[in-house]
């Protein structure tokens, strides 16, 4: 159950990190690198399933 709040939380951050990180790189005040670099960090720090669900290519378990 932890794990599962714990991965939710990263993947709702590198979203609002990659939002923040594109907006940043239209508008001039908002540096935009920092925000994808976290974003990224967000992404990379989760489970290896929790990985796989975020990118939509769920395959079965294998026995």
């Amino acid at each position: 159950m932890t794990k599962s709040i714990r991965n939710t939380a990263r993947m709702v951050l590198g979203v609002i990190f990659g939002i923040i990180g594109v907006v940043g790189f239209i508008l001039p005040l908002v540096p935009g690198t920092p925000f994808l670099l976290m974003a990224a960090a967000c992404f990379n720090s989760m489970e290896p399933e929790e990985t796989t669900r975020a990118q939509g290519n769920e395959s079965p378990p294998v026995a």
